[in-house]
């Protein structure tokens, strides 16, 4: 396997918000780049991550494409890769998967992928099949050297049903950025700055949710746990955040209706999300289904234990009841027992925030997936005995 990649690596990411999947592309390009690994991101003027990746030293190229069959942005795309000559494309998106293979195509360019969720599935968690999944499947099977999954859930998911040849699938650990984790705001600041009593119980959820199709981050049935909590604690918290002006009035009706409305806060997207997670006493992610959450990673990796969904790629982070809690998605009843047991226990609390500190920093860290996704960059384009 050659020793060096000579050209660059051109992500493409055509998100104009910023949550996970986008601060999994920072992170990567941030920490190839430290291994001196040529790469580049194609993404929106518009979006976040643009003057973000600048920040960090990578180039950005603007481009956007409005939807999947976006011919002038297809155009647009096949310009750019003639004249960044990328080694390889990397895409992070389905939209981007279809742009990203037809112009991988057309101009002779290797392409890789990250598939950062399960494919295919309805906001309650069933499986969708129709033409557009079996395009989108026969696309991964065909256009792509390699395919990356986050979790060995989704390594599942894309082997199963989207029936691709398990030697161009590669799962990689989602890994944090433990800079970024190592910096936040103090807890006792940040309670302060949001209005929260010194002796409340604090419970944060953290999703980037838009409008009504929030149903696969489970958070109604986390409204439901909470009413049941706030008998024996009737002061606790809820933080909610990464919610837009159209899904917050949806959930703060719901609050209403509930009668819990004073003990949730709604604070919409915010960028300092470490610091908030930090003022927690834990972090529930009552997801129907995922890939890899990073805000499981990131609440772990600060020591604020999970009370997560026993669900795909969760539970190959979160050890029930070593390093946090598992409950059966829906369970509104389980969910608040969790939930309840560790606010209620500050040494079992302790003991989950210790070891989950220690999962993160011995398994899911940045330098851990930049290391082997240069190797598989390596390995394709050695294969396909392509200029490097």
């Amino acid at each position: 396997m050659s020793n060096k990649i000579n050209r660059p690596i051109l992500h493409i990411c055509n998100s104009l918000v910023y949550g996970g999947g986008e601060e999994h592309v920072r992170t990567i390009l941030k920490y190839l780049h430290r291994r001196a690994v040529p790469v580049a991101c194609a993404v929106p003027e518009e979006s976040p991550l643009y003057e973000v990746l600048k920040k960090e030293g990578i180039a950005v190229y603007p481009f956007y494409s409005s939807h999947k069959f976006d011919l002038a942005s297809l155009k647009s795309l096949c310009s750019l890769l003639r004249t960044v000559r990328p080694s390889i494309i990397h895409t992070h998106n389905r939209r981007e998967d279809l742009m990203g293979a037809i112009a991988a195509k057309i101009t002779g360019v290797p392409a890789v992928t990250t598939i950062h969720d399960r494919i295919n599935m309805d906001q309650q968690g069933k499986k969708i099949r129709s033409l557009r999944s079996w395009v989108y499947h026969l696309i991964l099977r065909t256009c792509f050297e390699q395919i990356i999954t986050v979790s060995k859930a989704t390594y599942d998911d894309i082997l199963i049903f989207a029936k691709v040849p398990q030697i161009r699938l590669r799962h990689v650990v989602n890994g944090l950025d433990l800079d970024r984790i190592n910096a936040p705001v103090m807890r006792e600041t940040m309670r302060k700055q949001l209005g929260i009593p010194s002796d409340s119980k604090v419970i944060g959820f953290v999703a980037r949710i838009r409008g009504a199709s929030f149903g696969k981050k489970g958070i109604v049935y986390l409204l439901d746990a909470m009413r049941i909590l706030i008998d024996t604690f009737p002061s606790a918290r809820l933080i909610v955040c990464g919610e837009d002006v159209q899904a917050a009035q949806i959930l703060k009706k719901m609050c209403d209706e509930k009668g819990i409305s004073g003990n949730i806060l709604f604070l919409g997207y915010r960028e300092d999300i470490v610091s908030i997670i930090n003022c927690c006493d834990i972090l529930v992610c009552p997801s129907l289904f995922e890939g890899l959450p990073r805000v499981v990673l990131e609440s772990m990796a600060l020591g604020v234990p999970v009370v997560g969904s026993r669900v795909d790629g969760i539970p190959e982070v979160i050890e029930d009841g070593r390093n946090g809690l598992l409950v059966e998605p829906r369970d509104v009843q389980g969910l608040s027992r969790a939930m309840g047991r560790l606010l209620a226990d500050d040494s079992f609390r302790a003991q989950c925030s210790q070891a989950a500190r220690q999962t993160i920093t011995q398994t899911f860290t940045a330098q851990i997936s930049a290391q082997e996704t240069e190797q598989i960059y390596k390995s394709v384009l050695d294969s396909k005995k392509y200029e490097i």
